[in-house]
């Protein structure tokens, strides 16, 4: 069998214990080839599945964007439009945290910041990520950031590995107060994962992480500007986990890209419901300041909605949330130049994939600090194995494109949401595309 130049065979000839691979019943080979390099070349049959991924390198000329079928060119009714909005507004109400929620995440902040003082008693400790991006739910994971002003993020990166070490090293000796401690040292970000078991919450703290923190705020002000952005960006992140798309260590995106997408349209469907903040200044050219591991972090920062709206004039959108919901999806699943264009929230003018020299990525997405991250850089080819029956021991594999399969649910839900149809639910309405 072969795909995309990827051939795939079933190991019958070959013992599986020349392979060293005799814990597994059944294994299937997967082999490498000029277009593709394999990140994981068995797959272990350890109970009805299995799966494996394999790294996307270049661009292969039969993996395009899918075709745009019978996608509408006209909105449903009102009446549809309006329950749409209204099952949005009310998921996002239920998810929203609330100030007890925040409190009780905070406490949590400081009662690890008293135990990381027993070590490092100028250390800081900060939330960032989706608990206070105007984004997350109560239920959401932990994000934190150890603060250390004596090290230099660059320059110290051994020191940096030693505290994360120190750090987890004394979690592990608590009394029972942390589990699952795990220090990831040589990650692109160092983090330690643990869970504390009488709060019942996990929690990744990552060290000296400041462009997050900068990330968070930013998201948080975009969150704040219109009532219709944190409807949406509920709802696309529920359509990202229910088409099982939002996991970016599956070679997915992460709910953090999904957000920026949110935002990149928002920015430019006419007229706009959001600016670019960091093209908002007062000055004649942009602030250089804040500067965070070499790269300018500055955004216009505000107080209240009112301020901005004095510096950025422009007509005001007066589409209901549903509308927008439509425009996202057709944006993303007609619209939008997948194979040149990159999405970016920093500034209004297109960004190309050329000039980023990210033209062998399937799909760009770019950090709004960090200009050289691409949140969709593990995007690539899945291969995925189907139930196998034990009378015929044979498994099959199906590679896809994980670019072709997002525009295709993107494509799908147009179509179903555009259609005079009345659901019940915002979850029935979108797993029906899945």
């Amino acid at each position: 069998m072969s795909v995309c130049g990827v051939s795939i065979r079933q190991l019958s000839p070959v013992l599986l214990k020349d392979r060293q691979w005799s814990s597994a019943r059944i294994a299937v080979e997967v082999s490498e080839c000029l277009m593709y390099s394999v990140r994981k070349t068995c797959l272990f049959a350890q109970k009805r599945f299995a799966t494996a991924a394999v790294k996307h390198c270049e661009e292969c000329p039969e993996e395009g964007l899918p075709e745009a079928h019978d996608v509408p060119s006209s909105l449903p009714e009102p009446r549809c439009l309006k329950a749409i909005s209204q099952h949005f507004i009310t998921y996002s109400n239920g998810m929203t945290p609330t100030e007890d929620n925040v409190r009780w995440k905070e406490n949590i902040c400081q009662l690890i910041l008293k135990d990381i003082h027993t070590l490092y008693p100028m250390a800081d400790l900060q939330m960032f990520g989706s608990s206070v991006n105007g984004f997350g739910s109560p239920k959401s994971d932990l994000d934190l950031c150890l603060l250390h002003r004596g090290l230099n993020e660059r320059k110290d990166a051994r020191r940096r590995r030693d505290v994360i070490q120190q750090v987890a090293t004394a979690f592990q000796k608590s009394k029972g107060r942390y589990r699952e401690v795990v220090a990831i040292k040589h990650s692109r970000t160092p983090i330690i994962k643990l869970y504390l078991p009488q709060r019942k919450i996990s929690c990744d703290i990552s060290f000296n992480n400041r462009l997050a923190l900068h990330n968070t705020r930013l998201l948080a002000c975009y969150a704040k500007l219109d009532r219709r952005v944190r409807p949406l960006g509920y709802a696309l992140k529920r359509f990202a986990k229910e088409c099982d798309m939002g996991d970016a260590s599956a070679g997915s995106l992460s709910s953090y890209a999904y957000i920026l997408m949110l935002i990149h349209y928002l920015q430019r469907t006419s007229p706009p419901v959001l600016p670019v903040l960091q093209q908002v200044y007062t000055t004649a050219t942009q602030p250089q300041e804040p500067i965070v591991d070499s790269w300018n972090c500055y955004f216009y920062q505000f107080k209240n909605p009112q301020e901005l709206h004095r510096v950025w004039r422009r007509q005001r959108n007066e589409s209901c949330v549903g509308q927008l919901w439509l425009g996202l999806l057709r944006y993303y699943a007609v619209e939008f130049d997948w194979l040149s264009e990159v999405v970016s929230i920093r500034r209004l003018e297109p960004v190309s994939k050329l000039d980023k020299i990210w033209h062998k990525r399937p799909m760009a997405i770019e950090d709004p600090f960090d200009l050289c991250h691409n949140l969709a850089s593990r995007i690539g080819i899945t291969s995925i194995c189907s139930q196998h029956t034990h009378e015929h021991k044979c498994i099959n594999i199906t590679l896809h494109s994980e670019r072709k399969y997002i525009v295709e649910r993107f494509q799908a839900a147009l179509r179903y949401h555009s259609s005079n149809i009345q659901w019940r639910s915002i979850v029935s309405w979108l797993t029906c595309t899945c």
